[in-house]
């Protein structure tokens, strides 16, 4: 009988263990707030859970989404109304700004620049790599992020290219 219930009760809650990781996002009507599990990653991808997508704020067809905890494999995502998303990078506390139409996320460690649809654009080889200004982007190798305070830091090191809308090299290593 006991085996039973459990049974049943694991079977009402599979977002509980198909979607283990906590979710912090601005639900319909209301503001950021923690919605507990519901997101998971395979291969560097952020699933979100169906019904937690049904309760997100859209704006310009996105919804931000904070996933798990600082060190537990979680970051933040962009999120579309269909689930399709996308981890980027974590700017002023909350999601990249797009820039020229691009937003910045590492795939498997190297820098990916995603358009508005979060179809990668720009698929590099780079560690990291700053937003595009006026249609260039610096982007590096092997540099390492230097803390400047307890919120600020700065990119120091590896070897530096500019790289234009398409991903060509404008301005080769230095």
């Amino acid at each position: 009988m006991i085996a039973a219930l459990a049974v049943t009760l694991l079977a009402a809650s599979p977002q509980t263990t198909n979607f283990p990781l906590d979710c912090t996002y601005v639900a319909r009507g209301g503001g950021l707030e923690s919605h507990g599990p519901c997101a998971r990653f395979e291969e560097d991808v952020p699933h979100i859970d169906p019904a937690h997508l049904v309760r997100m704020t859209f704006e310009n067809g996105l919804a931000e989404v904070r996933i798990g905890r600082a060190g537990t494999g979680g970051g933040i995502a962009y999120v579309r109304p269909d689930g399709r998303a996308v981890s980027v990078f974590i700017l002023d506390n909350g999601a990249d700004y797009f820039k020229e139409g691009f937003v910045r996320g590492l795939r498997h460690g190297k820098l990916v620049y995603y358009d508005r649809a979060l179809r990668p654009m720009i698929v590099t080889d780079y560690d990291w790599g700053y937003p595009f200004d006026h249609g260039r982007a610096e982007v590096c190798i092997g540099c390492k992020e230097k803390r400047l305070d307890d919120e600020h830091g700065t990119m120091v090191g590896g070897r530096w290219s500019v790289i234009d809308r398409k991903g060509r090299v404008l301005e080769p290593q230095h």
